[in-house]
């Protein structure tokens, strides 16, 4: 991809986890390698919100979850 190109792509992580100090420790991760547009949801509900404001570049997804898990979520996902 050519910058122009990179420049119009969405920049937002989107990590989604139930445990909170994953959640931390993932954040501090990313941002402690330049990467400083990242949200963190610790619930699925939370997910489902947010997916339809868009400018998610990568969505981090916990698999086991309450409630909803990520094989729930995923076709949501895919079809929002």
């Amino acid at each position: 991809m050519t910058e122009a190109v990179l420049a119009d792509c969405p920049q937002t992580i989107l990590v989604v986890d139930d445990d909170a100090i994953l959640l931390d420790v993932v954040h501090m991760m990313l941002a402690s390698h330049g990467i400083k547009d990242v949200v963190t949801l610790n619930t699925s509900s939370d997910l489902l919100k947010n997916l339809d404001q868009g400018g998610i570049g990568v969505l981090l997804m916990d698999w086991i979850m309450p409630v909803m898990t990520g094989a729930d979520l995923l076709p949501i996902v895919v079809q929002r």
